[in-house]
């Protein structure tokens, strides 16, 4: 009989620093992407709200409408 010698090799526990490198970055492309969805989503949803809204308020007996061509910032 031949005496082999067999080496076995270790698991790899840790990943190395390339591979964690690269899926740090596609976690901070992900929530990068997730965020500006949000931005869009709620730019959106504050335009509608603005746009359709009908506030008026009672001061002295008096009705007072408040409408967005009011405000110079939105003309």
């Amino acid at each position: 009989m031949d005496n082999v010698v067999v080496k076995q090799q270790k698991p790899r526990l840790a990943a190395t620093g390339a591979e964690v490198q690269m899926k740090s970055q596609r976690v901070l492309e992900g929530a990068q992407i997730f965020l500006r969805l949000v931005t869009v989503v709620a730019t959106f949803s504050a335009t509608l709200c603005m746009l359709t809204s009908h506030q008026s308020t009672m001061i002295l007996g008096m009705n007072f409408d408040a409408r967005y061509s009011h405000s110079p910032s939105f003309k």
